[in-house]
């Protein structure tokens, strides 16, 4: 998201903060994992890559 600040005019990004989004974060980042292991064999032996859920994971808590 985006603002235009009063007294200069220039525009800067806003960040959004919406209380008690945190759990269901967590959960759903659970999730992902406990799916990622299961679909894990198959980007392996069809796609011949790993799917890359911790980096995915690291990055979303630390927007938290």
């Amino acid at each position: 998201m985006q603002a235009t600040l009063r007294d200069t005019g220039k525009e800067v990004a806003i960040k959004v903060r919406r209380p008690g989004v945190e759990p269901l974060i967590y959960r759903d980042l659970y999730l992902f994992r406990r799916m990622a292991g299961y679909f894990n064999w198959f980007t392996i032996n069809r796609l011949g890559c790993n799917a890359q859920v911790p980096g995915y994971i690291a990055l979303t808590l630390g927007e938290l």
